[in-house]
């Protein structure tokens, strides 16, 4: 019985350490959907970087992306496909992948063991920490056209609109905001009106929940 037990002990050994080494990572060099380079977002504006990366490598038989290295406007030059849509931005300011270095899943860590509290300890109550969330989009669209820098005409431009379209979103504020000229079309978040010539779009939002 003894040795049956201890043979039981080696196999489930060797069984976990082939589960282990089964977790493996590899790079892709300037990424691609098809023959069109990757686009840095998942859809316009949305789910930027990380998200894309990992979006990407789940089609390429991984579970995860562990690093991915920007390859910033190169849209005009090599046009990038966003991974949702399968669109195709072929702008200047339009930004796609590097590299992204995909991983297997690992095995999760154990859990550690929490001990029960003392009734000292109950009594005192833990601190409450504060949680804050930024996410930053690029390019940001309202009903699927570039959002225009003015909240109306030419009024409200820059922080009046960025914050608007921030709660559209569900966050509270907007912390940061970037512009680029020679957007079009583009919609005004106050009035829905698209203007179809050439003007100042956000290249960039950063919400703050």
């Amino acid at each position: 019985m003894r040795k049956l037990v201890l043979a039981t002990i080696a196999m489930s050994a060797l069984c976990f350490s082939s589960l282990v080494a089964e977790a493996e990572t590899k790079t892709f060099d300037s990424p691609k959907i098809g023959d069109i380079r990757l686009d840095w977002c998942v859809n316009w504006g949305m789910g930027c970087g990380e998200p894309a990366a990992t979006a990407w490598c789940k089609t390429s038989g991984y579970d995860h992306a562990v690093d991915a290295k920007q390859a910033p406007d190169i849209g005009a030059s090599s046009p990038t496909k966003l991974i949702a849509t399968g669109e195709v931005c072929d702008q200047s300011y339009c930004d796609g992948f590097a590299s992204i270095t995909c991983a297997t899943a690992e095995l999760p860590a154990p859990l550690p063991t929490t001990p029960e509290p003392s009734e000292a300890d109950a009594s005192t109550p833990l601190p409450q920490v504060a949680e804050t969330s930024n996410e930053t989009f690029k390019n940001p669209m309202h009903e699927g056209v570039r959002l225009n820098w003015c909240f109306s005409g030419t009024s409200g431009c820059g922080k009046k609109a960025a914050e608007a379209w921030c709660a559209q979103q569900g966050f509270s504020t907007a912390k940061d905001f970037k512009y680029v000229s020679g957007v079009k079309p583009t919609i005004e978040i106050g009035t829905g009106k698209t203007t179809k010539k050439a003007g100042k779009g956000f290249s960039r939002v950063t919400c703050v929940k």
